[in-house]
Formats: C-alpha cells, structure tokens, sequence
C-alpha cells in the first residue's frame, strides 16, 4: 500500500521549505509551511514576500508549480 504519508486523503505531518534564490544562487527568501499546503500556494506566498523587498525579473520553477503561479508571477499585484 506505500508509506503511510504518501497515501492521498490523509493527514501529513511535517513542512515544506520554498527557496528563493538569485541567478548566482544566493539566499534571497526561504518560507516554512505546513505540509498541507498545496505547492502552488506555498511558492505564490514566498513569491509574494520576495516582491516585496526586491524587484523581480524571471522566475525559474519546474512544471509542478504551472497553473495559477505563473498568472501570480506575471501580475503579484492582483
């Protein structure tokens, strides 16, 4: 049947860590959630607290994070 923590449907304890860092690869932002956050809405929120203190060109993220992100990345403000 699996791991009991990857099952769907069920309760998953722990966290998940979104980095956000510059093109040489240095810290810019690291956000600490609950597990039971969706990938997506995790990195709109370390997006979101990046915007604020620094202007933002590209954002490089692999496919997983595609859907309602990249319309987040191309307009933060709405």
């Amino acid at each position: 049947m699996g791991h009991p923590r990857l099952r769907r449907g069920q309760e998953v304890n722990g966290r998940k860590r979104f980095v956000v860092t510059d093109t040489l690869g240095l810290l810019i932002s690291v956000t600490v959630l609950a597990a039971s956050w969706q990938d997506r809405d995790g990195a709109r929120t370390a997006l979101l607290s990046v915007y604020l203190f620094t202007p933002i060109r590209f954002v490089f993220a692999d496919q997983g994070f595609a859907g309602r992100l990249l319309d987040c990345a191309a307009a933060p403000w709405t």
